[in-house]
């Protein structure tokens, strides 16, 4: 248990404490100061088991409320550090009627350590700290005027006098209870909270060669866990972690503060030199740390470049992927389409083949229709009558040479019957020659009609050959382009796999 515990050495001492792994139980006059006090420890030590307990030190009857309190509330105190203290420049009275001083440094401590004893007397090697001061040197124990009521008020001398009256409560506790280790200790000449606003002029002239609060607690932390102090006799006062006199001369005090200042001194020396090191490191590693944020700042960048690359590179894939995809539409339109192309060029095939089959059939129908003409046979007819007739006009020739007369004749009669048949055959024969003419015209006309639907269909063969080879050509050149673009969709994927 430490009082005073939200500030001051009072604070380090339940730091140093925690960071040991002991229990502290923060016995504070403000609520709010002892919670961020706590929390503050909590932090530094990693320790959870930190008790706030809000007391006002000067009032004895809430001391003795608290105590009993505390005793039904746990059944073991292991240390008591009386760490609390004030020191009022005016002389102030209590709600109770005592002098404020008095009430918290003296009276306070004697009814929290009293009351507190059974408590303690539980535990075998239970100790008892009290924070005095080397103020108290300069102070002999006066109990004619424990209150100042007498003289003119010094705030400095009447806390000094507290302090002589705290180390004389020691001594004392440690011949009645024998059970109990009692130690008051100085924490030496330390920056406080407590010097800085109850001794101004005093804080001004030493701030530069005052304690920290941490090395003002050294010697009270060291009284309250090390083994070591439990084998000096009860009832001492430290400093330093040395046994002290509780009466020393004006001379032994002065050679005291000389040596206290020589001491600060090499140590400020030594602080010096220390700081000056840890300068030399810190530019060094300020140094260091600029490289690196530099370099930091270059694989940022990088990073940066990478992921917009990666980016870029995706939105290329996907562009690239929503292309194929479209090629591959297309590409199923194109093979409909082709389809389409297809079955139309086997139906133009088919109607080919069956126009074809017509123009050969009436190719056919004309060749007989020639052979089977009635013209033509009756010229045959006319052309065997013609050679007949030559035939028998050579025999009448002959018959002509013949003399006999009565033949002449005959034949001469037959001549003109064969001149009047011959002159109707002749008309018959430019009548028929006139069909004939008419009917070679037909048949020319025909063929030359026959030759212009065999160049149509020729031609729309070699349009559909056409359509068909720059269709399979465009097919090809499709599937070429798709099969690139797969191959650079592949390697894009990989080049962002690889960027990921």
């Amino acid at each position: 248990m430490i009082t005073g515990g939200n500030s001051g050495i009072g604070k380090a001492t339940a730091l140093e404490i925690a960071k040991r792994g002991g229990t502290v139980h923060l016995v504070c006059r403000n609520k709010e100061r002892a919670e961020a006090a706590k929390e503050e420890i909590v932090k530094e030590s990693n320790k959870e088991e930190i008790f706030v307990h809000i007391l006002d030190m000067s009032r004895p009857k809430m001391i003795l409320e608290f105590a009993d309190k505390f005793q039904q509330e746990n059944n073991k105190l292991d240390v008591l550090i009386n760490n609390a203290g004030c020191m009022i420049n005016q002389r102030e009275l209590t709600a109770d009627g005592l002098e404020s001083n008095f009430a918290t440094n003296t009276l306070g401590t004697y009814i929290l350590t009293t009351a507190l004893m059974p408590l303690l007397k539980k535990n075998e090697a239970a100790r008892v700290i009290t924070v005095s001061s080397g103020g108290m040197l300069v102070q002999k124990l006066n109990i004619s005027d424990l209150q100042f009521k007498t003289g003119q008020f010094d705030g400095t001398m009447a806390y000094a006098q507290n302090k002589r009256q705290q180390v004389i409560m020691t001594e004392q506790w440690a011949k009645m209870h024998k059970e109990i280790h009692f130690s008051s200790m100085h924490p030496g000449w330390a920056d406080t909270p407590a010097v800085r606003t109850s001794m101004p002029d005093f804080y001004e002239k030493m701030k530069n060669r005052l304690r920290t609060e941490g090395q003002g607690a050294d010697t009270v932390v060291w009284l309250a866990i090390s083994n070591v102090q439990s084998q000096h006799p009860s009832g001492l006062f430290f400093q330093g972690m040395a046994e002290q006199k509780v009466q020393l001369s004006l001379s032994e005090i002065v050679k005291e503060v000389a040596e206290q200042q020589d001491r600060q001194t090499v140590e400020a020396q030594d602080n010096n030199n220390l700081l000056r090191y840890l300068q030399a490191q810190l530019s060094k590693q300020e140094k260091e740390k600029q490289v690196v944020l530099k370099e930091l700042r270059t694989i940022e960048k990088q990073i940066y470049q990478a992921e917009d690359e990666s980016e870029n590179e995706g939105q290329l894939c996907t562009d690239l992927e929503s292309q194929i995809w479209s090629l591959i539409a297309s590409n199923s339109k194109l093979k409909f389409i082709i389809q389409e192309e297809e079955e139309k060029y086997v139906k133009l095939l088919s109607g080919y083949d069956k126009y074809r089959k017509k123009i050969l059939a009436h190719k056919e129908f004309i060749g007989q229709l020639e052979s089977k003409n009635p013209i033509m046979m009756q010229l045959e007819e006319k052309m065997l009558m013609m050679q007949k007739l030559k035939a028998k006009k050579k025999e009448l020739v002959a018959d002509l040479q013949n003399p006999e007369g009565n033949i002449i004749k005959q034949v001469q009669g037959e001549i003109t019957d064969l001149k009047a048949k011959l002159s109707e055959i002749k008309e018959a024969i430019n009548e028929k020659s006139v069909l004939l003419i008419k009917e070679q015209e037909r048949h020319a006309q025909l063929r030359k009609e026959i030759e212009v639907q065999n160049k149509r269909c020729e031609a729309i063969l070699k349009r559909l050959y056409c359509q068909l080879n720059k269709v399979q050509s465009n097919k090809r050149h499709w599937t070429w382009d798709m099969q690139q673009m797969e191959k650079t969709a592949a390697h894009l994927r990989r080049c962002l796999g690889n960027a990921v």
